[in-house]
């Protein structure tokens, strides 16, 4: 760093995510929502890269394209290990949902939804009710640059992994996460 420049660690991209978790009684139909906490997610190599590619403008690369829900391994319960920043696929993929401008909101400072463009971004992936039934989800991730429907194709950009959670047709999950600079 040159003389006199001070580290800004403001500008560095981090985020977050929750869970919304729908449960429909299949007897009755009726739905009962918990929301978790927001919990730090780990924005990995390749999202630097893919914001580099960005900027230059290389052809066929896109923003987030997808987000990717996975397995992970079973030997990670009942407590995952944490992610490592040169992770680029999730280890064992088993759904992608595709995001849509729909599933984009700008946020400010306070993480209220505004019209933006701004410094935060949260984007929202679901795991419906018939999608992954069967599946334990474990860990899931986002997917931008050149990614298609097709498993572990793109740029991973960012990965979290979870407490083991068994997906059935009774429950509805979405994950918000949010992407940004100086969210502290």
């Amino acid at each position: 760093m040159g003389a006199g420049m001070k580290k800004d660690t403001t500008s560095k991209m981090t985020g977050m995510w929750r869970s919304i978790i729908t449960y429909r009684d299949p007897k009755t139909g009726e739905e009962t929502k918990t929301v978790t906490a927001w919990e730090d997610n780990l924005v990995v190599d390749n999202g630097y890269v893919l914001q580099a590619m960005l900027f230059k403008n290389e052809l066929s690369i896109a923003g987030l394209q997808y987000m990717a829900f996975g397995e992970g391994d079973p030997s990670w319960d009942p407590v995952p290990p944490s992610p490592s920043a040169s992770d680029s696929t999730l280890f064992s993929e088993v759904f992608r949902y595709e995001l849509q401008t729909a599933n984009f909101v700008y946020l400010d400072a306070s993480l209220s939804v505004v019209a933006g463009p701004t410094r935060r971004i949260r984007m929202t992936g679901i795991l419906d009710y018939g999608d992954a039934v069967g599946d334990y989800i474990r860990e899931f991730g986002l997917f931008g640059g050149d990614a298609t429907a097709t498993v572990d194709s793109g740029y991973m950009i960012n990965t979290i992994r979870t407490e083991r959670f068994l997906k059935t047709g009774a429950i509805r999950l979405e994950r918000q996460v949010i992407l940004g600079m100086g969210l502290a």
